[in-house]
């Protein structure tokens, strides 16, 4: 969601939204796209689902992305860390 979106539907996260669409323009790529450079950087292997045909063929794309490197993890962790509490990362508390 954008940052508008998040506020409407889960006011508190809106500035860890904010910053994360930062950190997106930043890397020059959607926030999918970043996701998915970070997915491709984890060693182990990977599910991912779909609601419809065309995420399906979006997310098969995977293999296609460059992986995000440890340093950009973690300095993409140092920006967001502030705003990643409970109530955010978990979506059963949404």
């Amino acid at each position: 969601m954008n940052p508008s979106d998040v506020a409407i539907r889960l006011p508190h996260a809106e500035k860890a939204s904010e910053v994360w669409h930062a950190i997106c323009t930043g890397y020059g790529c959607t926030p999918e796209d970043l996701c998915m450079r970070f997915v491709a950087a984890l060693p182990a292997p990977i599910v991912i689902g779909a609601d419809n045909e065309v995420q399906a063929a979006k997310n098969g794309k995977i293999t296609d992305v460059k992986p995000l490197t440890r340093k950009e993890i973690e300095m993409i962790y140092e920006e967001m860390r502030l705003y990643l509490f409970n109530e955010i990362i978990n979506p059963s508390l949404w």
